[in-house]
């Protein structure tokens, strides 16, 4: 006689199907983020860059000097969606990231944020 498990089969394939596609969210998720990490990374970079020339041609600029010619700089290049903050040795680009699949979970916006020295 043969042993009766006739639904292993499909439960299997169900619990497989759920966990596969957790998987699948997560790395989407992740790839979003690492690629606006990218994008922040590049907008840091280039707010340095104009806060470097700024305090080049004029050395005692203020910080709200400096805030503004970073602003700038930011806006010409297509990143008027990130937030600055300054201070003497850093600048701080960050944005509040919407994740797709993990809204499931967690409701609100993932906060990613870069670092650049000056």
């Amino acid at each position: 006689m043969r042993p009766r498990n006739r639904g292993s089969a499909l439960l299997f394939t169900l619990l497989a199907s759920t966990v596969g596609s957790a998987i699948l969210g997560l790395a989407i998720d992740t790839a979003a983020l690492l690629a606006v990490r990218a994008q922040l990374q590049t907008a840091g970079e280039l707010a340095a860059d104009s806060i470097s020339l700024e305090k080049s041609a004029d050395a005692g600029a203020s910080i709200e000097t400096l805030e503004k010619a970073a602003r700038n700089s930011l806006d010409k290049n297509d990143f008027p969606w990130v937030t600055i903050t300054l201070d003497a040795e850093s600048v701080q680009i960050r944005h509040q990231a919407d994740v797709f699949f993990l809204r499931r979970i967690r409701t609100e916006p993932v906060a990613v944020e870069v670092r650049v020295k000056l």
